[in-house]
C-alpha cells in the first residue's frame, strides 16, 4: 500500500507467531509486486532512509494523513 513518500510502498503481514511465517508472507507479497514493478521499469529494494538524504527531494504522497504525519513528527518523519 502507499507510504508517506511516493517512492515507497509498504509491505505488511498478518500477526504471526514466528519470523519464518512473516518471511513467507513477505515472499508472497513480493511475488505479486515484482511483475508490476518490472512493467513500470522499477526495481525493488529494501532499505532505510539515508541519514544525509535531502528531504526536500522526496515527494510526499498526497493526502491529509501523510501531511499530518509530517507536521506532527517533523524531523523523524522527514
Amino acid at each position: 500500500k502507499e507510504e508517506i513518500f511516493k517512492s515507497m510502498i509498504e509491505v505488511e503481514s498478518d500477526v504471526r507467531t514466528s519470523a519464518l511465517e512473516i518471511e513467507k508472507d513477505w515472499a508472497q507479497e513480493i511475488k505479486e509486486i515484482w511483475p508490476v514493478a518490472s512493467e513500470l521499469g522499477a526495481r525493488l529494494v529494501g532499505s532505510g532512509t539515508h541519514p544525509f538524504a535531502r528531504t526536500r527531494d522526496r515527494i510526499l504522497t498526497p493526502g491529509k494523513r501523510y501531511q499530518y504525519l509530517i507536521e506532527k513528527n517533523q524531523w523523524i518523519a522527514r
